[in-house]
């Protein structure tokens, strides 16, 4: 994956992040930078990124179709992180 590529996915990543924080927060009736909504959103944007990455470094991937095929590893990730990560 290319420079530009990267530097656009952390753009998207931190965007996304944003705005999961605010709705969260809103929910949990917390302020949006408090540090449990920081921490609850970091770990879901990380298995989300760990699982779509190798999709990402695929050269043969077709980005128009990227969403649809990464929802399966994104239900695996988020399911791994709601068993609290055990190895």
């Amino acid at each position: 994956m290319g420079f530009e590529v990267r530097a656009r996915w952390a753009s998207e990543l931190t965007r996304v992040s944003g705005h999961l924080a605010e709705g969260l927060a809103t929910r949990a009736g917390r302020p949006r930078d408090d540090v449990r909504v920081r921490i609850f959103v970091g770990a879901v944007m990380g298995v989300i990124t760990a699982a779509v990455e190798p999709l990402l470094e695929d050269p043969s991937r077709e980005w128009s179709g990227l969403l649809p095929t990464s929802l399966p590893a994104i239900d695996e990730a988020l399911g791994y992180l709601e068993q609290g990560l055990p190895l």
